[in-house]
Order: structure tokens, then sequence, then C-alpha cells
């Protein structure tokens, strides 16, 4: 039997917005990252992790609350969540656009703050 593989699943790219996704219900503090791995390990669902390969990290707000998922691993939970059903992600999408709206908001907000600033100056 040929051994599995993330990209049976997804390209890198597909697998970095699934990620993305998931970020979008995850704490802005504590999302999902891309880690390289230092030594051998086994991610939560048993996959080895072999040292230098890049997996996914889920760090809780305690230190034990640790989450590590191989890409492999990664890509199976995103088709299960975003794949096989038909609700996640559109709203994913939504808390997504959310997300970036606010940002936006913030960035025009801090723009026109400094530009008034900027513009103050100019007239003293």
């Amino acid at each position: 039997m040929a051994s599995e593989s993330y990209d049976d699943y997804y390209s890198e790219k597909e697998l970095e917005a699934l990620v993305e996704k998931l970020n979008a219900f995850a704490s802005p503090v504590c999302p999902w990252r891309l880690i390289r791995a230092r030594k051998d390990h086994e991610d939560f669902f048993g996959e080895r992790i072999k040292e230098f390969d890049d997996y996914y990290r889920f760090q809780g707000a305690v230190f034990h609350d640790t989450v590590k998922l191989s890409r492999l691993s990664m890509a199976r939970l995103c088709f299960v969540l975003f794949q096989s059903t038909i609700a996640l992600r559109p709203i994913a999408d939504y808390l997504l656009q959310k997300k970036e709206k606010e940002r936006q908001r913030v960035i025009a907000k801090l723009s026109a703050s400094f530009g008034n600033k900027s513009k103050d100056k100019g007239t003293a």
C-alpha cells in the first residue's frame, strides 16, 4: 500500500487557505502555526513527524494544551471540517471577511489620525 501524503488531499496553497479558515474560529492570540520539527515525534492522531518536517501547532492558554498535527493530519482535519460539511466553510469565510473589515477600519482610523498630526505639524 502506498503511503498517504497531505498533497493527496490539497496543494500547499489550498492547505494554507484552509488553515486560515480554521484559524477564523481560533483566538487571534493562539492560531494554528506552521512549525519546523527539531526532533522526531508523533502528532495528536499518531502520525509521525520527522525532524525538520513542517507541522502545525496549536498552543492553548496553558502550556500543556499544545496540539501538534502533521501536514497529513491537518489535511485530513480540514477535509472533514470543510469538504464533508456544507456549513463551516461559509461561516469561516464570513468570519474572515468580518476580521478583514475590522482590520481595514482600524488602518483607516490610524491613517486618518497620523495624517491629521502631520498636517498639524506642517501648519505650526
